[in-house]
């Protein structure tokens, strides 16, 4: 069952980070728990409680039930947050903007914190409460360069991944998340006006209609 549409008018970029969850084009911050982070003590106790149980017996079954209980535990609360975040993105814009991520390279590069935050998971579940809510979720190219430009001038600049602000030569000084949101909504606005298709988003294979079940 759809949510009754309610349009703002509003689009926003936003731009995802390791520090900060989410940056929009304002400059807005938003933050999301490292679900797994918090709970890694109760999680490798849990993993020797199972190691020392013998193979085969009830008290391994218990503790593997324990286990698993603990990651689905883990996995809900991240769930639950993405979708609160995506409902409260939905409610301000009706077209949001977001760069196609390459996160097997950011695994590859920062390891689990990149699977901990759950990127791929909030945007299944940002595109699919979108749709269901009349909403457009737009996709930039992983390959415009939204860091490295300043979004004041166009003028680019070679940063490094320590360095957390661009400091441009027509005095913009700005947090490199923001302007990077900032570069990705006015691609993405781009985009939308030469293709002249706000590209509602597709639901996932799982079928039409059907929450992401992540």
């Amino acid at each position: 069952m759809s949510i009754p549409e309610t349009r703002t008018g509003k689009s926003g970029g936003f731009d995802f980070g390791l520090k900060t969850f989410l940056t929009d084009d304002e400059g807005r911050a938003y933050t999301s728990p490292q679900f797994f982070a918090q709970g890694i003590e109760k999680t490798r106790k849990l993993h020797r409680q199972l190691s020392r149980k013998v193979e085969g017996s009830n008290r391994r079954k218990r503790a593997r039930r324990t286990l698993a209980k603990h990651s689905a535990d883990i996995a809900n609360k991240r769930r639950d947050h993405h979708f609160k975040l995506a409902h409260r993105l939905c409610d301000e814009y009706d077209t949001l903007y977001f760069e196609d991520l390459n996160l097997q390279g950011m695994k590859a590069m920062w390891g689990r914190k990149v699977s901990d935050l759950g990127f791929a998971s909030f945007v299944s579940i940002l595109e699919w409460v979108a749709l269901k809510r009349g909403k457009s979720v737009v996709k930039i190219g992983r390959f415009v360069p939204t860091t490295k430009t300043c979004s004041g001038c166009g003028q680019r600049h070679d940063l490094t991944l320590r360095d957390r602000v661009l400091a441009c030569d027509c005095g913009l000084v700005i947090d490199r998340d923001h302007n990077a949101a900032i570069n990705i909504k006015h691609s993405g606005a781009s985009l939308c006006y030469r293709s002249d298709d706000k590209t509602k988003v597709r639901l996932r294979s799982r079928g039409e209609g059907r929450s992401p079940r992540l």
